[in-house]
């Protein structure tokens, strides 16, 4: 799993590996066949048409789900990373609103992790899978510097930062979004051109 999971976010670092001989070094093969992903096929009663199949009269198609376990998970963490975030952003305190940034994003870390990690991680080639990949890489960025700001600024609780109190949740707003923006941008190209590597 964990192979699959390396392939999937750096395909570039996979080629490089597998190149010069070490990525069999790291992922032994036998290890990967013995214990592959868990995986869970449904069937949705609704689907693009041209992969619709006719069972019983319904209209079908099947859906591969990787680690259907962890789509609950991220659920419930989603939930309690936007609800808190929520309370926090409504805090009367510097510290309060600075760590709601960090929450926040990392609600919107799990929610884009569903289709990114479960619904669409088997198509590694579709840009649908590549958009969520940048948008989890994103957002995991996003709540990394929003923690990394609250941590080093909202312990000091100096006058002159009291009277700028706006500036650091301005600043964990902007280089929030900013990581984001730069995660869709860096795999725009491969959306764009259709060349989505695994």
């Amino acid at each position: 799993m964990s192979a699959d999971t390396v392939r999937g976010f750096a395909p570039h670092l996979t080629e490089l590996l597998e190149r010069f001989g070490v990525w069999d070094l790291l992922f032994d093969p036998s290890t990967v066949q013995q214990c592959p992903a868990p995986s869970w096929t449904p069937v949705w009663l609704l689907g693009q048409q041209s992969s619709w199949v006719v069972l019983h009269g319904l209209v079908s198609r099947t859906v591969e789900l990787r680690a259907p376990a962890l789509a609950p998970i991220a659920l419930a963490a989603a939930l309690v990373g936007l609800t808190l975030g929520a309370r926090l952003a409504r805090g009367a305190t510097l510290e309060q609103r600075l760590w709601s940034r960090s929450f926040i994003w990392f609600g919107l870390m799990n929610l884009t992790a569903i289709p990114c990690h479960v619904l669409l991680y088997p198509r590694h080639d579709s840009p649908a899978y590549v958009l969520s990949r940048a948008l989890d890489v994103g957002c995991t960025g996003a709540a990394c510097v929003a923690a990394i700001i609250a941590a080093a600024l909202a312990p000091h609780r100096s006058p002159r930062l009291a009277a700028q109190a706006r500036a650091p949740v301005r600043l964990s707003d902007t280089l929030g979004w900013l990581v984001v923006v730069l995660a869709l941008l860096g795999n725009w190209k491969q959306v764009r051109l259709g060349h989505c590597a695994n």
